[in-house]
């Protein structure tokens, strides 16, 4: 699973307007509807945790929101950021130890359409079974 997968159920679960599929996407976003929230696996690295069976996995998701009303996006991208921030629970049988945020929410511009993207982004650490 990527954290990207875990950010999104955690939205699901937290968010009732987004549905995966319909205004949620991972990796790849639609040209419609104009307004959606689109989650992108940014970076991570592995390392081995000292006389353990788990290693650390640390990464970053980028949050990106588009909408045709600005405020709407900015405000919608700042509830996510706020909702993912200092959490931490298992998720798909994957234990995060820590998600929080990297940034706060800002305008990355427009699009061709002249719809608002608003960025954000959360770093995680994850454990994860070497077994």
């Amino acid at each position: 699973m990527t954290a990207a997968k875990a950010i999104k159920d955690i939205l699901v679960a937290e968010f009732p307007e987004l549905t995966f599929g319909v205004n949620l996407f991972i990796g790849l976003e639609p040209d419609s509807p104009p307004s959606v929230v689109t989650l992108f696996d940014i970076s991570a690295k592995t390392r081995p945790l000292v006389k353990s069976s788990f290693s650390e996995h640390k990464g970053i998701v980028q949050i990106r929101v588009r909408n045709t009303d600005y405020q709407a996006a900015e405000e919608l991208c700042t509830d996510i950021i706020s909702a993912l921030e200092n959490i931490s629970g298992t998720y798909d049988g994957a234990h995060y130890v820590l998600i929080r945020s990297v940034d706060q929410p800002m305008l990355l511009g427009f699009d061709n359409n002249n719809r608002a993207w608003f960025t954000g982004a959360v770093s995680f650490i994850r454990e994860v079974s070497n077994g």
